[in-house]
């Protein structure tokens, strides 16, 4: 198949931490439209291998290729600008903030109205980001540390589909929702190869 079919590609791709290796020549082929499940027992490399992909971490060598393009994300902020969102395994939502401070942070100017950041225009856009993937009974205003664990997963997951991301990556997130919040994440998934993005699901589970 021609590269050009690829949204995403690595190549060769290595990772050590000292004298450990945790990727050694990654390659790997992504299309769009498709959910790519990634599987392997704790310790796989399969979280390094995100961090890679959404420049949390370096490679020591290797390339990465986006619609063919050489990359080289240097942070997360990097890989938005992509179109590359990622949910990580272990909670990211910060506690003393609000849901909709969590959902729209370094986003701020999106919502500026002369001086000042209209609170009210982030907090309407934040609950139609949570409707957008179907949750309806968190409200925006409140701080994140008054949630429950799957709550915060799901403003996380609101967060980062708001940007209607072209590379949708999902790190052992289900381990952290009950049954109905893995049928919003799996709705979400399915709508967006929908719209011709791509996932990439990670579990460790067989």
């Amino acid at each position: 198949m021609n590269e050009q079919n690829y949204i995403l590609e690595l190549k060769d791709v290595v990772k050590t931490f000292g004298g450990v290796t945790a990727l050694a020549g990654v390659q790997f082929q992504l299309k769009k439209g498709e959910i790519h499940a990634l599987m392997g027992e704790n310790g796989a490399g399969k979280s390094t291998f995100i961090k890679v992909i959404t420049g949390v971490h370096q490679p020591d060598s290797g390339i990465m290729l986006l619609e063919g393009e050489r990359i080289t994300p240097r942070n997360t902020m990097d890989s938005a600008k992509l179109g590359i969102a990622a949910i990580y395994q272990h909670v990211t939502a910060f506690p003393d903030l609000s849901v909709t401070e969590n959902i729209f942070m370094g986003q701020e100017d999106k919502f500026r109205r002369g001086f000042f950041v209209s609170r009210a225009a982030m907090n309407r856009e934040a609950k139609k980001a949570l409707e957008n993937i179907g949750v309806t009974d968190i409200l925006p205003e409140i701080l994140t540390r008054n949630l429950d664990i799957e709550s915060r997963k799901l403003v996380e997951i609101a967060r980062s589909a708001y940007g209607k991301p072209e590379i949708f990556i999902i790190d052992e997130t289900t381990t952290a929702l009950s049954q109905s919040g893995r049928e919003i994440l799996y709705k979400l998934m399915h709508r967006l190869t929908k719209e011709n993005a791509a996932v990439i699901f990670i579990s460790h589970d067989f």
